[in-house]
C-alpha cells in the first residue's frame, strides 16, 4: 500500500512542477513591476479591413429618361427629367494583399449602393394602358452591387488616400427601359480618402464613376456620385 501512495505522490509531483514553475515567474514578475498581476488578454490588432456607410449625391452624365415610356408615359401628363438626387450606400473592405514594390495596402472592396435621379408626379404607364390619366410619384433610380480591387496609400498615420481603378458592377434600373429590361452590366471607378477618428472610427470622402455597358438600351446610362462616409475598421 505505501508502495502505491509513494508512486501516486511522485506522479503528483511531476504533474504539478510545471505548473508552480510557471506561477513562480509569475509573481517574481509581478514583484519586478509593482506587485501586480494583470491576466487580461493583449488587444487584438487590426486586420485592416473596414464596414462603412455612406451618404451623397448622383448626377446622370448624359442627359435624362424624360419621355421614357415607364418613367412618365412618353411625357403624357408631365416629364420625369431630373438629372440628379439622393446617393445612400454601404459596403465593406477586405485586406487581399501588400503591394510587393512600395509597400501599400490591396483591399478587396464590395460595394451596395442606391441613387435616386429624378422623381416627379407623372402619368403612370398601367393608366395610359388602361385608358386613364391618373398620376404618381414616379422615381426614377438605379440600385448598385460591385465589387473590385482597391489601392489605398497611407498619406500619414491618421490620413490614407484611395483608388479603385476599375472593378464589375450590376446595375438594377428602375423603372424599366423602353426594352423592358432592367439589368445592366457596368464598370466602377473611384477615388477617396478617409480620416482616422479613433482606432476603430474613420470618416472619409469619395467620388465614383458608373461606366454603363449598357445592355438594356437604357435613354441615360452613365453617372457619377460623390459622398461621404463614416467607417469602422476591423
Amino acid at each position: 500500500m505505501n508502495k502505491y501512495l509513494l508512486v501516486f505522490t511522485l506522479s503528483g509531483l511531476a504533474v504539478g512542477m510545471p505548473q508552480f514553475a510557471v506561477a513562480q515567474d509569475w509573481i517574481e514578475e509581478a514583484a519586478e513591476t509593482g506587485g501586480s498581476f494583470d491576466f487580461r488578454e493583449p488587444p487584438r490588432a487590426k486586420l485592416g479591413g473596414q464596414v462603412f456607410f455612406r451618404a451623397g449625391a448622383g448626377f446622370l452624365t448624359s442627359g435624362n429618361r424624360g419621355g421614357d415610356i415607364f418613367a412618365d408615359s412618353g411625357g403624357a401628363n408631365g416629364l420625369n427629367d431630373g438629372e440628379s438626387g439622393i446617393d445612400l450606400g454601404f459596403g465593406f473592405d477586405l485586406p487581399l494583399m501588400e503591394d510587393p514594390w512600395f509597400g501599400n495596402d490591396v483591399l478587396g472592396e464590395v460595394h451596395v449602393g442606391y441613387t435616386e435621379f429624378s422623381s416627379n408626379r407623372v402619368q403612370t404607364t398601367t393608366s395610359t394602358l388602361l385608358g386613364g390619366t391618373s398620376t404618381s410619384e414616379m422615381a426614377v433610380t438605379a440600385g448598385t452591387i460591385a465589387a473590385s480591387p482597391k489601392y489605398s496609400v497611407a498619406l500619414s498615420s491618421k490620413v490614407r488616400a484611395w483608388v479603385v481603378p476599375l472593378g464589375m458592377e450590376f446595375i438594377i434600373i428602375g423603372p424599366p427601359t423602353n426594352d423592358s429590361t432592367y439589368l445592366d452590366v457596368a464598370i466602377p471607378f473611384g477615388v477617396g480618402a478617409d480620416y482616422l477618428l479613433t482606432e476603430d472610427v474613420s470618416i472619409g470622402v469619395d467620388w465614383r464613376y458608373h461606366w454603363n455597358q449598357d445592355r438594356t438600351n437604357v435613354s441615360s446610362a452613365d453617372f457619377t456620385t460623390v459622398g461621404a462616409y463614416v467607417g469602422f475598421n476591423f
